[in-house]
């Protein structure tokens, strides 16, 4: 396989990781347990069928995930088998919400929608690319430190190919984690509004 297969594999299990130790049975799991299924994922994704490696046919359906969705995963799985404190929230909703904002005005207007197509600016449009490193060094000051981290290994990745694509928006997002993101948020919020309605307060 070369470089760009092992980089989609590596995404492509840390998605399917992360997904497996959500799992309400398996989450309670002893820690070794946790560990031997995800080398199980692993192993099981470069099982060849056919004369392609398992993950190659998801990915045919999937394409190469974000850097985005794979850094949610690998901080998910991280957080899951206690190799490292849960991200704080604060820090994941904002980065969930720059990933809305940044679908919002990238699909919209690549469907058509307007003239501009800002698509085009990912093969290495000077002021995008400086844009989304600014973004990252602006995270960091906030000390937002999973959003400066996704956005600058996006840049890195692009920078090297770390996937197939020479677009910077697909190391940016992707349609996966829009939708997790819209439904992370949806259910945040709708979380601080319980934890916040008056009607509950009187109640009790």
């Amino acid at each position: 396989m070369i470089a760009t297969d092992w980089t989609s594999w590596l995404g492509l299990t840390a998605a399917a990781g992360a997904m497996l130790l959500a799992l309400p049975g398996i989450r309670r799991a002893p820690r070794a347990a946790k560990l031997v299924l995800l080398a199980a994922v692993a192993g099981l994704g470069l099982l060849p069928l056919h004369g392609l490696p398992l993950f190659g046919y998801v990915r045919a359906l999937t394409g190469d995930l974000s850097v985005a969705t794979v850094v949610l995963a690998i901080t998910a799985i991280l957080g899951g088998v206690g190799a490292a404190p849960r991200v704080d929230s604060a820090d994941r909703n904002t980065l969930l919400a720059i990933v809305v904002v940044l679908a919002v005005v990238l699909y919209p207007m690549a469907l058509g929608i307007g003239r501009l197509d800002p698509y085009r600016l990912g093969y290495g449009d000077p002021l995008f690319v400086a844009a989304v490193v600014l973004l990252a060094l602006g995270a960091w000051w906030r000390r937002l430190d999973l959003v400066g981290v996704t956005l600058a290994l996006a840049v890195l990745g692009w920078t090297v190919g770390w996937s197939e694509s020479t677009n910077l928006w697909d190391y940016l997002i992707d349609v996966a984690v829009v939708l997790y993101a819209l439904i992370a948020l949806v259910i945040a919020g709708l979380g601080r509004i319980l934890r916040t309605d008056p009607r509950r307060d009187r109640a009790a």
